[in-house]
C-alpha cells in the first residue's frame, strides 16, 4: 500500500503479519444474563458493499433487517472491508473504532439461509471510537446473531461514527461504500499475510523485516528465512543464530531495513565480555558480517565512522575508514577527534560514580561529524561538578582532529535536520539551535526550549517536532508512569488522548507511533506523514512496524 493522504496506491499492498490471525469478532451474552429474542429477516433487496453485491443466500454472516432497518455484521473482515475495526475482549466487551482504510474483501460462506431467524438484543458493554453505547436506550439496539454483534444502518452510525457513504433506492437496493473509494476502484489496500514468526518462550515475538521483493523472519530453532513477498511459499534459510549459551535458547535478534539493505543484529556472550554482530542479508540469500565487538558504526558511503563502545567507556573511541581502502592494507579504522574525550556515550554523574548510556546518534556533513561526546571524568576540567550530565554535542573534523562542544546545555540525544540540531537535554528538556553561519561567520549560541514540560523521546520530519513526554506521576493510583502521550510541537492537545507511547520513530519521513496496550486510547499504531498529519491509525496492536518503498507493514501481536 503506497502511504499518501488517502493511504491508497493502485498496485501497493499493505500487509498484516502474524503466527495466528482473528477469524471474526464474537460476542456472548450467556455471562450477562437473559437477553430479549427478536425476529429478524434477510433482506428482500440488493446489498452493494463498496461496488461489490452481496450474495446473503449463503452468506455465514449475512446482512439483516429488523424494525425496517437493515443491520450490519461487525466481523472482522466485513468491518475491515469497510475501514472500521472491531475488537473483542472478554473484560470490556465489544470496540468498534473508525480506521479509515479498507481492506481486500473475504467472504465467509455456509448452507444457505432461510428468510426469516431469531436474535437477542445485545446485553454486553459496547464502545464506539472510544465512546459507551447504552443500548437499552437506542431506538434500534444492536443485535447479537450467529453470536456476532450487527449494528443498525441508522445514520448516527454508518455515517457519524463509521464515515460511510449508504443510499437506499428502490431499484438498486442498498448501497454502502467507505468513503476512501479504494474498494470501488479495485485497489487493494489491506493484504493479510501468515508467516511463521517464531514466538519466543518469554512470550516475544521473532524478529521480522521486508527489504524490496522480500520478507526476512525469525523462525523456529534460530533459523532465520526470506521469503519473496509475491510467493512466501518459496522460503530460503538465510542464517542459523547461535545458541545463547544460557540453558538451549537461541540469542535474541533484530531485522533492520539500513540503506535499502537487509540487517541482522545480535548479542552473544556477557553483557561486558560479550560481542554484538551486525550481518547483511543480501538478496540472493547470502550474508556478510560488517562489524563485531561493541561498538555503532554508520556507512557514510566513501566513509564509515564507529564508535567503540566497549565497557567500561574509555577515550579516543572514535574511528574512521575510507571505504576505498576496502581490500587493501589501509583498510583499517583509524583514530579521529581529540583523544582526551570519549565519545558516543551519553554520561551522567550519578550518586555512587558516573552513569554511560550507549548512543547511536552520528552524523557526517562535509568533513564534520557531529556525535556526543564529554572529556574523560578523570579529567579536572570534564564539566563535573554540578548535578546534570556532562555529555554535549561535539564537532570533530576528520581532517584536523579538532573538536568543539557546541551545545551550552548538556545532551543525552541529538537529530540534525537541515541547519538545525534538535537535542534533549540532560534533564529532558527538547531545545533547538541552529547550525546555520551568521554574517559574521559563527554559529549562533540561541538554544530554543520547544516544549515546557519534560520529554522522554522525539522525532522529526520536515520541520514538524513530535514527542511523547516523559515519566509523570499519577496522584490517584500514587505510580509513575514510564511514557507520556504523544504531542507536536505548537499545538497543547494530544494526537491520541490516553494513549501511552511505547515507541516513536521515523521511517522514509513517516512518523510511526506506537501505543502500548494498556493505554487506554482505542487506537495503538498511529502513521504520521511528511505534513504532519495524521493519515492511518488502527487499534491493531503491532509488536514490528515497517514502512519501506511507501508501503507499511507490520506484525500482529
Amino acid at each position: 500500500m503506497k502511504l499518501n493522504d488517502k493511504l491508497i496506491r493502485r498496485g501497493r499492498r499493505l500487509a498484516l503479519l502474524g503466527a495466528v490471525l482473528m477469524l471474526l469478532i464474537a460476542t456472548t451474552s450467556t455471562t450477562w444474563g437473559a437477553a430479549k429474542s427478536v425476529t429478524v429477516t434477510l433482506p428482500n433487496f440488493q446489498v452493494t458493499l463498496n461496488g461489490m453485491a452481496i450474495d446473503n443466500t449463503t452468506r455465514k454472516y449475512p446482512l439483516i433487517v429488523y424494525k425496517d432497518i437493515t443491520y450490519f455484521p461487525m466481523t472482522y473482515y466485513d468491518c475491515r472491508f469497510l475501514g472500521i475495526e472491531s475488537k473483542w475482549k472478554a473484560a470490556t466487551g465489544l470496540e468498534i473504532t473508525k480506521a479509515g482504510v479498507p481492506q481486500s474483501y473475504n467472504a465467509e460462506t455456509g448452507s444457505k439461509n432461510a428468510g426469516k431467524y431469531i436474535a437477542t438484543i445485545v446485553q454486553t458493554p459496547i464502545k464506539v471510537n472510544g465512546k459507551n453505547v447504552d443500548n437499552s436506550m437506542e431506538p434500534y439496539p444492536l443485535l447479537l446473531f450467529r453470536n456476532v454483534t450487527y449494528f443498525p444502518l441508522t445514520y448516527r452510525f454508518a455515517a457519524e461514527e463509521f464515515d460511510w457513504d449508504y443510499k437506499f433506492d428502490a431499484k438498486t437496493g442498498l448501497s454502502i461504500n467507505e468513503k476512501s473509494g479504494a474498494a470501488q476502484q479495485g485497489q487493494t489496500a489491506f493484504t493479510e499475510v501468515t508467516l511463521p514468526i517464531v514466538n519466543r518462550s518469554e512470550g516475544i515475538r521473532g524478529a521480522f523485516t521486508m527489504v524490496g521483493d522480500y520478507f526476512y523472519y525469525e523462525g523456529k530453532n534460530g533459523k532465520i528465512y526470506q521469503a519473496p513477498i509475491s510467493d512466501t511459499s518459496k522460503v530460503k534459510e538465510v542464517y542459523s543464530l547461535p545458541k545463547s549459551g544460557i540453558g538451549s535458547d537461541y540469542v535474541y535478534a533484530g531485522l533492520h531495513i539500513k540503506n535499502n539493505q537487509a540487517i541482522l543484529t545480535y548479542h552473544i556472550g556477557g553483557a561486558t565480555m560479550g560481542s554484538d554482530y551486525v550481518i547483511r542479508l543480501n538478496p540472493d540469500g547470502t550474508n556478510e558480517t560488517i562489524d563485531s565487538g561493541y561498538s555503532y558504526l554508520e556507512d557514510f558511503g566513501d566513509i564509515t565512522i564507529r564508535v567503540n563502545q566497549g565497557v567500561p567507556p574509555f577515550t579516543n573511541n572514535l574511528t574512521i575508514k575510507y571505504n576505498k581502502n576496502i581490500g587493501t592494507a589501509n583498510d583499517q579504522f583509524e583514530s579521529i577527534g581529540d583523544p582526551n574525550y570519549i565519545y558516543g556515550w551519553d554520561v551522567e554523574p550519578c550518586s555512587d560514580g558516573t552513569s554511560y548510556g550507549r548512543s547511536k546518534n552520528l552524523y557526517l556533513r562535509g568533513d564534520q561529524v557531529f556525535v556526543l561526546g564529554c572529556r574523560d571524568a578523570r579529567q579536572e576540567d570534564s564539566h563535573i561538578g554540578g548535578t546534570g550530565h556532562i555529555s554535549g554535542v561535539y564537532i570533530v573534523n576528520i581532517k584536523t582532529d579538532e573538536t568543539e562542544r557546541i551545545t551550552k546545555n548538556s545532551a543525552r540525544a541529538f537529530q540534525i535536520h537541515g541547519d538545525t540540531l534538535y537535542f534533549l537535554s540532560g534533564e529532558n528538556m527538547l531545545y533547538k539551535k541552529s547550525l546555520a553561519f551568521s554574517e559574521g561567520g559563527v554559529v549562533s549560541n540561541v538554544e530554543e526550549l520547544m516544549a515546557t514540560g519534560m520529554v522522554n523521546e522525539f522525532v522529526v520530519t520536515n520541520g514538524h517536532v513530535f514527542y511523547a513526554t516523559a515519566e509523570y506521576f499519577l496522584p490517584d493510583d500514587k505510580r509513575y508512569v514510564e511514557n507520556g502521550q504523544l504531542y507536536k510541537v505548537g499545538s497543547t492537545a494530544s494526537l491520541n488522548p490516553k494513549g501511552i507511547v511505547a515507541g516513536l520513530e521515523v521511517q522514509e519521513g513517516y512518523v510511526i507511533a506506537t501505543f502500548t496496550a494498556e493505554s487506554e486510547s482505542p487506537y495503538k499504531l498511529m502513521v504520521i506523514n511528511k505534513d504532519g498529519t495524521v493519515i492511518y491509525k488502527t487499534s491493531e496492536e503491532a509488536s514490528r512496524v515497517f514502512i519501506n518503498n511507501g508501503q507499511l507493514v507490520f506484525v500482529k501481536n
